[in-house]
Order: structure tokens, then sequence, then C-alpha cells
């Protein structure tokens, strides 16, 4: 992923709308079946809830900004 994280970040933050379905994934496998639903993203964290978690689950910019400096190598 080129650029910086804050640029990143305002992307995930722009294309992540509340009701957004998302479909799991791997680099090795690709869809691995299941899914997850967009609840809310605001400006410290992106909240997600999937029928096998129960509860919500915030995602936060912390962790995106973790994942976002060795995004390139694993995907």
């Amino acid at each position: 992923m080129n650029g910086n994280f804050e640029e990143a970040w305002a992307d995930i933050r722009q294309r992540l709308r509340p009701g957004t379905l998302v479909r799991n994934w791997s680099a090795n496998k690709g869809y691995t079946g299941g899914e997850f639903r967009i609840n809310e993203v605001d400006g410290a964290a992106v909240i997600v809830r999937s029928g096998q978690m129960g509860d919500e689950r915030r995602v936060s910019k912390g962790d995106f900004q973790r994942l976002f400096a060795f995004w390139d190598a694993y995907n």
C-alpha cells in the first residue's frame, strides 16, 4: 500500500460505511467463508459485528496502523 498511514486511514474511513458487509479473507486462501458487518466508523476505530462474534468488536486506529507497517509483505 503506497502512501502514508494517515492517507490510508482516511481512505478506510471513507470506504467502510455502516452496513457494509465484508467477507472473511486470507492472503493464502482467498475468501474463507463467513462475513462481518461494519456497524460504525469514527476517528478512533471501526466497529464490526458478525453472528459468530456475538458482541461488537472495536478495531482501533492503532490496530490498523500496526498492520499497515507490513501489509505489502502480507498481501
